[in-house]
């Protein structure tokens, strides 16, 4: 890899963050306002806080693995000049 993230890595990156902000999203507005926005038969206790976690360690697990690509990008090019 040198110059840029691979465009594959990018769009998995990009849906697995978006998923991820999408479940903080509606847990929050659900935990917060009166709108029922996730289906009765999917609720157990606690499912607003169980999507705001899995959605937080999403979005974290996008960003260290895209951090992760950029420094060996950097170092790549570091290592040709």
């Amino acid at each position: 890899m040198s110059g840029s993230i691979p465009l594959n890595l990018q769009f998995a990156l990009m849906l697995f963050n978006g998923v991820g902000t999408l479940l903080v999203g509606i847990a929050v507005v659900d935990l917060l306002t009166p709108l029922d926005l996730v289906p009765d038969g999917w609720r157990f206790p606690f499912y607003q806080w169980t999507m705001i976690i899995v959605g937080v360690c999403m979005c974290i697990t996008a960003g260290i693995i895209r951090l992760r690509a950029l420094i060996q990008i950097n170092a790549d090019n570091h290592s040709n000049d």
